[in-house]
């Protein structure tokens, strides 16, 4: 049960990853110009990443996979 729970906080918080790393990806692309961080596609792309993993860990929490 306690499983259960957390998996599903994990797939919760890894959809608000998913979330802000899309807003701030259309808000770079609106408003971005010459003095935008050089290392922001990195950061998008890590955020990417950590979302899935939070993802990826919380439907195998959800399913007892491990």
């Amino acid at each position: 049960m306690l499983e259960t729970l957390v998996g599903l906080v994990l797939v919760i918080l890894g959809g608000y990853e998913f979330y802000a790393v899309l807003k701030a990806f259309k808000y770079t692309k609106k408003h971005g110009n010459k003095n935008t961080s050089p290392f922001l596609p990195l950061g998008l792309y890590s955020g990417t990443v950590f979302g899935l993993t939070l993802v990826g860990f919380g439907v195998s929490l959800i399913f007892h996979l491990i």
